[in-house]
């Protein structure tokens, strides 16, 4: 075995390694095979940067646009008034439509993007029809991937095991080549599904109301009962006049503000400007438990005296002044979004812009050029700030510069924790002071001698504010007439203190802790307004105060291509962005219900959304969710769906001819979606799934490094001498058993960049045509048996409520039958 053999498999067992694993995203394992081989010297640099310009590359492209093009124009409400037509409401009828227009659909689309364009569809169908939507979204996924099967175009793997033939100097498959084959699959496929899917498929409701009208039981079916509550405004309170914004109700008491019961009427789904008023019934979805504990006690009481230096830097941490570049990264994003705090542990205390100083409520403030920020983190994280292009001008300052420049000697407090304190024993991230009021922790200084765990009256006991109450909870020395809570720059505590900087969201309180805080001063009375909010569990919620002509309830499963995917609530600003409300997210078979603003999104979530029905019009039309029901009068008009079937027909018919190749039908189809308005361009850019196609040219690359090496003939003869001379259709079969095996672990497009060269070198060396060979592993290849390998089984899970074993109880068996007649039916097509 030559060298070059031996790094060439080295590379092969590393990146399945890699793709098995999942420890990178597969098109950054794919990028980083590409230059690997290239630079080993194992393919010349222009083959292996060939993949990008492949026609399989470039067809996948363009199909991802048709794709797009068909979705946007509403063909698929067509497509779903004629399945209720013609099936009626029997289960087995409706069951067996679904599949097969899901599947014919699939011959011309992509698979994930019939998938997300049927999804809507189909459930309204089983609303109409009354029948479970479980019965129906797994046939509707597993007609979608046999559909693939139809045409050359109806699946990447396809494609690629046309290209691996082209480039062995064979005839290609052309666009029908499959038909005959694919259409064997889709109508066994149907029958068995038909035959018992009824029995397989669970009678499951989802744990979301999908597309019900009634929402009467919205709160047992995502588990809201316990969680909705009314909160009442005292009619002599520090928060009325103030605006929800203002007010922080949601924020700082970790709950959704869902309605206003005032003088007899319901203001549903108020926004953040709507502003309270004494008397105001607020009903709010979230934990009450959290709000019980935080009344009636003196958690955190106000402390004169000044602040020592050390209390905002160390020789560790710094602070620095610094302006947001032209081509920064921040430009455009908050620091939420950006995640500074956890990426670069650097916190952003002041932003000043056009001399407007916004020192609290930062963190959800996209950043703008020329922004000027005074920034506080380890000094090593400064340094490479300043060494990087986000910012510029970066320049070192002292705490007693940057207090006095950024005038910050109103907006820091030093608070402790009193030894009846809720917060004694818990982490900064339980106690949510990073929620309340904008409150940023800066320090937290613990006295080893004790001395700050006495309560002693004289450090700001007990107050009378406006509304006649007595403060016993947030006690800061503000509406006191004094500032005692408002340290400045100068002699601190006692030596002995020990001062933790930048304290992390784990950092345990204890009692007697002096927190040095971040917060306005009407946010601090903001808080001891919300100490006041009467909280009411007795009162029945109805749940129909909830349903309107002006707002309501909907449900939406996260895109394929989602931006939201990885991210929380928080950092992509959801509340802000859409308007909405996320009440609830289901996830594989579970809800979860609180702390929702930190959950990182998952591909395959559904979220159960609240909030006026003109945010959920315009959430319709957002390219990162999928509405499961779209609101009323909201229905897309199908007046381009004929143009828009017109073009993919009229793209396709040159190609069937021989006239021209399929990649330029394809592309060509695309730039007429575009021209005649059924997609606008930056649609068109966003329907493509860039990731998809950087893993084909990468694995491209890789297929090419193992053909010049000759590791594909050296395995295909390991393979001839393991088979013992079993003939070409065991070949065949063994073929299709590696293929079928190996995608249910690494994506179908690698098996077959891998596997076609295999399949040419063993019918080479068996002296038989190539053909049934190659199109066994591309079939083979595209598993239906696993729910995780593929994006379309998990679109649907959550909104069917559906747990991973449904699908395997039918795809499996379905995968057995397309293996067996894939072996069975190849080669009367395709003759060895």
């Amino acid at each position: 075995m030559s060298t070059e053999i031996l790094l060439a498999l080295v590379v092969l067992a590393a990146t399945i390694l890699l793709l098995v694993t999942g420890l990178l995203r597969s098109d950054l394992i794919a990028l980083l095979v590409l230059v690997v081989v290239a630079i080993l010297g194992l393919v010349p640099p222009q083959r292996a940067l060939a993949g990008f310009a492949s026609a399989a590359v470039l067809t996948v492209a363009g199909m991802y646009v048709i794709s797009a093009g068909l979705s946007r124009t509403g063909v698929a409400e067509v497509l779903g008034q004629w399945i209720l037509r013609v099936a009626g409401n029997g289960e087995v009828r409706v069951m067996v439509a679904v599949t097969l227009v899901s599947g014919i659909l699939s011959g011309v689309m992509t698979n994930v993007g019939v998938a997300a364009m049927m999804l809507p569809v189909v459930v309204g169908i089983a609303r109409r029809a009354a029948i479970p939507p479980s019965k129906l979204l797994i046939p509707m996924v597993l007609g979608t991937q046999m559909g693939g099967f139809l045409t050359l175009v109806g699946t990447t793997p396809n494609l690629i095991a046309a290209d691996a033939l082209r480039s062995a100097g064979f005839e290609p498959f052309g666009l029908f080549s499959f038909t005959p084959i694919g259409i064997v699959i889709l109508a066994a496929g149907t029958l068995l599904i038909a035959t018992v899917g009824p029995r397989l498929l669970p009678t499951r409701e989802p744990r979301l109301p999908v597309g019900e009208v009634d929402r009467s039981g919205i709160r047992e079916d995502v588990e809201l009962s316990e969680r909705l509550f009314y909160l009442k405004v005292p009619r002599q309170s520090l928060l009325t006049g103030k605006t929800l914004a203002e007010s922080l109700i949601d924020s700082a008491l970790g709950v959704h503000v869902l309605a206003l019961l005032r003088e007899g009427r319901t203001i549903r789904a108020p926004g953040p400007e709507t502003t309270l008023r004494g008397g105001d019934r607020v009903l709010v979805q979230g934990r009450p438990d959290f709000f019980l504990e935080l009344r009636g006690r003196r958690h955190l009481a106000g402390r004169g005296g000044a602040m020592n230096p050390e209390w905002l830097e160390s020789p560790e941490v710094g602070l620095a002044r610094a302006r947001v570049a032209r081509r920064s990264a921040f430009v455009g994003r908050s620091p939420a979004e950006l995640d500074l705090r956890a990426r670069r542990g650097i916190l952003v205390l002041t932003l000043v812009r056009d001399d407007a100083f916004r020192r609290t409520h930062i963190v959800d403030t996209p950043m703008q050029v020329g922004d000027e920020l005074l920034l506080q983190g380890p000094r090593d994280k400064l340094a490479e700030l300043a060494a990087g292009s986000d910012v510029e001008g970066l320049e070192p300052l002292t705490a007693a510069a940057a207090v006095r420049e950024f005038e910050l000697e109103e907006r820091l407090w030093r608070l402790r924790v009193t030894p009846d304190s809720l917060m004694a024993g818990r982490t900064l991230a339980e106690t949510r002071l990073g929620d309340a009021a904008g409150l940023t922790v800066l320090a937290v200084a613990s006295d080893p001698g004790g001395a700050g765990g006495a309560d002693t009256g004289g450090e700001g006991g007990a107050e009378t504010d406006g509304d006649g109450g007595s403060d016993t909870d947030w006690d800061d020395g503000a509406g006191s007439g004094g500032d005692a809570g408002a340290p400045t720059v100068g002699d601190g505590p006692a030596g002995g203190w020990r001062v933790r900087l930048l304290p992390g969201p784990d950092l345990r309180l204890e009692v007697g802790d002096h927190l040095l805080v971040k917060a306005r001063p009407d946010d601090m009375i903001v808080l001891r307004g919300l100490q006041r909010l009467e909280v009411d569990l007795d009162t029945p919620v109805d749940a129909g105060l909830l349903e309107g002509a002006d707002a309501g309830f909907t449900e939406a499963v996260l895109a394929p291509r989602s931006s939201l995917v990885g991210r929380t609530l928080r950092q992509v600003n959801f509340r802000g962005r859409f308007g909405m409300h996320v009440v609830g997210i289901v996830r594989e078979g579970g809800v979860i219900r609180a702390e929702l603003r930190d959950e990182v999104l998952k591909f395959g979530d559904a979220l159960l959304l609240y909030g006026p029905r003109r945010n959920q019009r315009a959430l319709a039309r957002e390219p990162d969710l999928i509405l499961l029901r779209l609101p009323e009068g909201d229905e897309p008009e199908p007046r381009l769906a004929p143009l828009s079937i017109l073009i993919t027909v009229g793209s396709l018919l040159p190609v069937m001819f021989g006239l021209i190749p399929v990649a330029v039908g394809i592309l060509g189809g695309a730039a007429l979606m575009v021209l005649t308005g059924c997609l606008s361009t930056d649609e068109a850019y966003g329907a493509v799934e860039w990731p998809t196609l950087v893993l084909i040219a990468g694995m491209l690359a890789l297929g090419a490094a193992l053909d010049e090496t000759g590791a594909v003939a050296l395995f295909g003869e390991a393979l001839l001498d393991g088979a013992g001379g079993l003939g070409a259709p065991l070949m065949l079969a063994v073929l299709v058993a590696v293929s079928a095996l190996a995608g249910q672990f690494i994506p179908a497009t690698v098996v077959v960049v891998l596997m076609a060269p295999v399949a040419l070198a063993a019918g080479d060396f068996l002296g038989v045509s190539p053909y049934p060979l190659v199109m066994g592993v591309a079939i083979a290849a595209t598993t239906l048996a696993s729910p995780v390998s593929h994006p379309a089984p998990a679109l649907v899970m959550a909104p069917a409520g559906y747990r991973r074993a449904d699908y395997l109880r039918l795809g499996v068996p379905l995968t057995l039958l397309v293996a067996v007649l894939t072996i069975l039916v190849t080669p009367l097509f395709f003759p060895f």
